[in-house]
């Protein structure tokens, strides 16, 4: 199954289990390139929080990790020399359980983070408003 046509993809890379080399191709990519859309997916959290549990220490290691990788993604923005001009979007695409589960049927498995920052972004400033998460990409 293909979800997107290849002629609307500049560029694609895969890596399982590995963010850290996805991590660091995107940092090439950036510094070399200076791509305007970039969608990048870090699976490690939900790796963790379905094999052990959303909110498990295993989950909250992944979470330090990811973290420490957006980092690294910014300063690569960064040397880029785009950064301001980068509008970044950080979000999930579901929650969970403390049994690994999710699904759709309350809060708990729906409620994600969604932080923006960029060009024109109010700082400080919270949704008070329902986002479904297919509408993201039409908003970015």
């Amino acid at each position: 199954v293909e979800l997107l046509e290849k002629r609307l993809i500049d560029y694609f890379a895969y890596y399982e289990n590995d963010s850290g080399g996805l991590v660091t191709e995107l940092g090439n990519l950036v510094e070399t390139e200076k791509p305007e859309v970039v969608f990048l997916h870090i699976n490690n959290v939900e790796t963790a929080g379905t094999t052990y549990g959303f909110g498990s220490s295993q989950y909250l290691q992944a979470l330090e990790v990811v973290d420490a990788q957006i980092g690294v993604v910014l300063n690569h923005y960064q040397n880029a020399g785009i950064l301001d001009e980068t509008l970044i979007l950080i979000t999930s695409d579901h929650g969970g359980h403390s049994d690994g589960s999710f699904g759709y049927a309350d809060l708990q498995d729906v409620e994600i983070p969604w932080i923006v920052v960029g060009p024109s972004i109010q700082k400080g400033y919270t949704l008070q408003s329902y986002v479904r998460g297919m509408d993201i990409p039409s908003t970015a």
